[in-house]
């Protein structure tokens, strides 16, 4: 290359240097423009994150509130009705309706009344309120009474840098509330036949008051009926027989020496009573043998059994529960109690709820301790009988059409609030969050 040539690419450069310049300052001038876009974006990513974080840790509260209500309400053993005027039992008084009883410390939040508990730094604020289930048709009295299983848990979680969060779960548990049976022994359907020819003592209490469960009577139980039947036609005292006689809705045998005690005079019988009806046996037979995942086997019963079965007359535990584990036992056909040997006094000893959806058999000795239901499907033709013992702390139903009870041997009630709540504690498995609001 010559010297002209060597000037004349020197040239070049220094001319394409100065476009580079140029291009290069522009771009700074560009760059310099979208740092304060990027460094607003930047923060607000920050501060978006910030809150999120902020309002997730709140939720974790509020809902470690929803936890906690739920197992008081789950395991606490009272009903709804019960729990919704507060610890103090009486509606609209003292601020604590709704409140859950020895739960934190009771604050008023936006004038409202919560049970408030330190939680991670934080705090949550839990009640309870009832849906609108027009109970009584009445909204102020609406408040207090649960007609459908049914109540709102609500919890505001606080975190400790004050970020709050509300949520609120509608929960569901059935209960079997002893208000529910109008006597210590119920007999449902269009026909009621009973034949009691042994000593037997059916007591729905002293007239005001029920059994605890070691015979005494307990003043906190209401008492019932000794015995009550839906059907209607008034029951007819020491015939020869009337078990085939379809002019006789209801038919009653005392050719025995019962005793049948309780609310409304001796002997203490109602018939044609409305409290609790076919319908509502097997509504509540429906509830407590539900398949509702489909499985193949009902949901909230301990122990099933498909088919008849046999139970030794001095059995205790296993499938017949404990005091301090009360089962529920299902049996898909007939129940026979056996005789055993020992004592008179040899029994067997269940706790919780029974079903059967056949044939109860008492040839053996039987002490159950809650709910016995005996014919509570729609299909059902059940009956109780035998020339054994059959002896009950709690409520007996009988369905089928018709229902019946020939018990030639010994047959022992007694209405026992305290026993039916073995039968509400057998039954806890059945509860369930129904809805969720997050606020």
């Amino acid at each position: 290359m010559n010297r002209e040539e060597r000037k004349q690419t020197c040239r070049h450069f220094k001319n394409e240097s100065g476009a580079v310049m140029v291009a290069v300052l522009l771009l700074l001038i560009a760059l310099a423009a979208l740092v304060p876009a990027a460094l607003q974006m930047t923060t607000q990513d920050f501060s978006r994150t910030t809150n999120f974080q902020q309002s997730k840790d709140a939720f974790y509260v509020a809902d470690a509130g929803i936890e906690h209500a739920k197992d008081v309400i789950k395991n606490g053993g009272a009903y709804f009705s019960t729990m919704l005027p507060g610890p103090d039992g009486v509606p609209n008084s003292g601020g604590d309706d709704g409140l859950f009883a020895g739960v934190g410390t009771q604050v008023t939040f936006n004038g409202i009344d919560y049970n408030e508990v330190a939680f991670n730094g934080g705090t949550y604020k839990i009640r309870m309120y009832d849906n609108e289930d027009n109970a009584d048709g009445n909204a102020a009295i609406d408040a207090y009474l649960d007609a459908d299983f049914s109540v709102w848990v609500e919890s505001i979680g606080t975190t400790a840098d004050g970020t709050q969060k509300t949520i609120k779960a509608l929960v569901y548990k059935y209960e079997i509330d002893p208000t529910l049976f109008p006597a210590g022994v119920t007999m449902v359907g269009p026909r009621s036949l009973m034949n009691v020819s042994g000593a037997s003592d059916i007591s729905g209490g002293d007239g005001t008051n029920g059994y605890a469960m070691d015979g005494t009577l307990d003043p906190s139980c209401d008492g019932s009926a000794g015995m009550a039947s839906e059907s209607g036609t008034p029951y007819y005292d020491n015939l020869p027989d009337c078990s085939n006689d379809p002019a006789l809705a209801t038919c009653f045998l005392q050719n025995g020496t019962p005793s049948i005690t309780g609310d409304g005079g001796s002997p203490s019988y109602t018939n044609g009573q409305t409290d609790f009806v076919q319908d509502d046996a097997e509504n509540l037979w429906q509830t407590l043998t539900e398949d509702g995942n489909g499985d193949g086997f009902a949901d909230m019963p301990d122990n099933e059994i498909f088919g008849s079965t046999t139970i030794a007359g001095n059995a205790t535990g296993g499938i017949l529960g404990t005091l301090s584990d009360p089962t529920i036992l299902y049996v898909h056909g007939d129940v026979t109690v056996t005789t055993a040997s020992g004592p008179p006094s040899t029994q067997a000893e269940g706790y919780g709820i029974l079903i059967v959806d056949g044939d109860l058999n008492l040839d053996g000795r039987l002490q159950w301790n809650g709910l016995v239901l005996v014919g509570g499907c729609p299909t059902c033709s059940s009956q109780v009988s035998g020339n054994g013992k059959f002896s009950v702390f709690g409520s007996v139903l009988v369905g089928g059409d018709p229902s019946v009870i020939n018990m030639g041997g010994i047959f022992e009630v007694r209405y026992s609030c305290a026993a039916l709540q073995l039968a509400q504690q057998s039954s806890q498995d059945n509860f369930k969050v129904v809805a969720w609001l997050e606020e």
